[in-house]
């Protein structure tokens, strides 16, 4: 821990020396990655693809045999009261037909009374579109331009609804207004916390400035690998609770400093003191968040390592606007009576709070194994769902219905099947053999769970065919489909099957499988942070265990809601990023208390591990609260959002804080480390180990 003491102080005192230098390099970093950002040079895609898998060589087999198999497709649905196979509404279909056609990036399109693609009522007709271009090199402006070739139909009033990659990819997730709402419920708890609305307002303006640096550089990366869409809200969600936590602990220590009676300037005693403590703990704390995203690196897939990239990314810039932005604006001396470090009557109000979390503590550390039990209970009642999880995918299905992807999948499941909303993708390989594509259709279409079969590509080489299936793509009845259909086989070679579906299936495969190598490497690096950090390794591992139960809370709590409740099956990358970050937003906590106990202990000669630990967790809790406060309410916004992912996300953040905040924290911490006593620092617990390190 004094290495990175003294790293984290010599940044801070640096910075606050050389104020002009770093507002120049932060304006100059800012505007220049926002501005290369605007440039449009990287690629936002939501591709869950896993290289090497069956799904995608099925997608590189129909590549080669037929060309326009590759890129991006489209749905139209046409849907009227009365038949729309005959009078003005098929002359107003075949229109749209001729008109889409005309499109230059598309590549084909399907008449839909040539292809039997009318329901049995003969309501509804469904048309086919396929571009040449993948998903990432179109826009809103192809979707504005497909809606605008439908208008024949609009205009005899059918509805018109459009579903698919294209529109999915380009659909409007969410409204900034949603998160906005939680930005500013957290912006009120500052201002609660610290007292002053204009110390708040710079803690959300330095935090802001690192997240809004860190999301534009995350869009420069996506030049050199593609980042799915959902990555940038998910670091824009991480980074910004994070980084107005760090804030919040900057400014908070440092005003705590200040009010022993020094002034706040860039050589006095608060300063340095705070850059040594609290900074070091912002600069553990975010070096373990960024471990913890890198051990998803080794999950091997490129979705997930993009979207630790982001979020590291975005953390890391976070920590550097609170370590020099943040000190810089703070000892301006036309700007510290906006801050308000000094003395004042925010002291008063700061022991007041002090010493109610002191009395909670000292219940907590009087009766320890009862307080333990009780948390450990709570704990394995939350957990308990897990039990019960089941991963899986979610579709247009959990949209709102006022998107129009959620109303063409509605349209296309109650005229046709759930399944035709996302059809298999399926490769029969034949090399030369003398097979007919009807052998193949006949043998897929026997299946019980095959709805329909339709050809769609042939060469010497194989056989392309679009199956849809009767239940939905999230259904288990689909993931059992796949597997059975891979095990057919044509001439004595198996079947391919790609998609949407298929991808994500194999995707879920390899997270199953990586899983316990992520979770064992994150917290394996985890332990040797925190034992270089404070050289305890009876903590470290207290706290890697303690961190692991918060975790298995959350994600039971989110199975209960989400799958038992509202009925959605788990987005199978949720436990692999739920783990990450939570374990990462975890250690962030733990450090500030561990710290803070530290330091009471390094000062006591009495050896007293009972009152270091209260005045510790007394001193942090004053901190941890509000900061953890702020964190649920932004989760909680993002939890609003349309995105079935984004939504489960944010709800199981939120929860996770709260847990770990109250129960972890405030509860088994104090209790747990009363009961190790002195065994808690081991090997270094002797009175003259604390007055060496309180003497550097």
């Amino acid at each position: 821990m004094k290495l990175v003491a003294s790293a984290a102080s010599a940044i801070v005192m640096w910075s606050t020396r050389h104020r002009p230098t770093v507002f120049a390099a932060w304006l100059v970093l800012l505007a220049g990655s926002i501005g290369v950002a605007l440039l449009g040079v990287g690629q936002l895609g939501n591709d869950f693809g896993v290289p090497g898998s069956d799904s995608d060589r099925a997608v590189e087999m129909a590549r080669h045999i037929d060309p326009h198999l590759s890129g991006t497709n489209a749905i139209v649905v046409l849907h009227t009261d009365t038949p729309i196979s005959s009078g003005p509404s098929r002359a107003a279909a075949g229109d749209v037909v001729a008109n889409i056609r005309d499109i230059e990036e598309v590549s084909a399109v399907s008449d839909p009374f040539a292809r039997n693609r009318v329901s049995q009522d003969g309501t509804t007709a469904l048309i086919d579109v396929l571009y040449r271009s993948p998903v990432e090199k179109l826009s809103h402006d192809d979707v504005d331009t497909l809606r605008a070739a439908t208008s024949p139909a609009a205009a005899l009033g059918m509805t018109v609804e459009f579903g698919g990659q294209l529109i999915t990819e380009n659909a409007s997730r969410g409204s900034v207004w949603v998160e906005l709402i939680g930005v500013a419920f957290a912006l009120v708890v500052l201002t609660l916390t610290l007292g002053s609305g204009s110390a708040a307002l710079v803690c959300i303006s330095v935090a802001g400035i690192g997240v809004g640096t860190g999301l534009a550089l995350v869009t420069v990366l996506s030049a050199a690998t593609p980042i799915p869409t959902t990555a940038l809200t998910l670091a824009a969600m991480v980074g910004l609770g994070v980084s107005v936590d760090y804030a919040l602990l900057l400014v908070a220590r440092l005003r705590d400093e200040a009010g022993r009676g020094s002034e706040a300037d860039n050589d006095s005693s608060p300063v340095l003191t705070t850059s040594r403590t609290a900074g070091g703990s912002i600069l553990v704390a975010g070096i373990t968040v960024v471990v913890a995203m890198a051990g998803l690196l080794l999950a091997g897939i490129p979705a997930i390592s993009a979207m630790a990239y982001a979020c590291a990314l975005t953390v890391a810039t976070g920590v550097l606007a609170a370590l020099t932005l943040l000190p810089a604006v703070m000892t301006v001396p036309r700007l510290a009576h906006v801050v308000d470090v000094g003395p004042g009557p925010h002291g008063e109000r700061a022991h007041r709070t002090r010493s109610r979390w002191r009395a909670w503590c000292t219940r907590v550390t009087a009766r320890p194994w009862w307080w333990l039990g009780a948390a450990l209970v709570v704990v394995g009642i939350c957990a308990a769902p897990i039990a019960n999880l089941q991963l899986g995918q979610l579709d247009a299905s959990v949209d709102p219905t006022s998107h129009t992807q959620r109303r063409a999948y509605d349209l296309i499941a109650e005229k046709f099947t759930a399944g035709a909303n996302d059809p298999l993708l399926v490769v029969a390989a034949t090399e030369g053999a003398a097979v007919e594509p009807g052998h193949v259709v006949k043998q897929l279409a026997a299946d019980p769970d095959v709805a329909r079969v339709d050809v769609i590509g042939a060469d010497a080489r194989g056989i392309v065919l679009s199956v849809a299936p009767h239940p939905s793509a999230r259904s288990p009845e689909t993931v059992v489909l796949i597997d059975r259909v891979r095990r057919m086989d044509v001439s004595g070679r198996p079947m391919h099957v790609g998609g949407a579906s298929a991808a994500y299936v194999d995707f879920t495969k390899k997270i199953e499988s990586r899983l316990p190598i992520v979770v064992l490497t994150t917290i394996g690096l985890s332990f040797l942070v925190l034992l270089c950090a404070f050289g305890a390794p009876v903590v470290a591992v207290k706290s890697a265990l303690l961190n692991g139960l918060s975790i298995a809370a959350s994600l039971g709590v989110v199975v209960a809601v989400f799958q038992f409740v509202v009925g959605w099956p788990i987005p199978s990358f949720m436990p692999l990023l739920m783990f990450a970050l939570v374990f990462g937003l975890s250690m962030d906590y733990e450090i500030f208390i561990l710290s803070r106990v530290r330091e009471a202990y390094l000062r006591d000669d009495a050896a007293d591990n009972r009152r270091s630990i209260i005045d510790g967790v007394a001193a942090s809790a004053q901190v941890i609260a509000p900061a953890a406060m702020i964190m649920i309410l932004v989760f909680a916004g993002f939890a609003m959002d349309s995105d079935g992912n984004i939504r489960i996300m944010g709800f199981g953040l939120a929860v996770a804080v709260l847990i770990d905040a109250t129960l972890m924290r405030l509860i088994l911490i104090p209790a747990s480390m009363s009961l190790m006593g002195r065994a808690n620092w081991w090997p270094r617990t002797g009175c003259v180990y604390r007055r060496q390190q309180v003497g550097k």
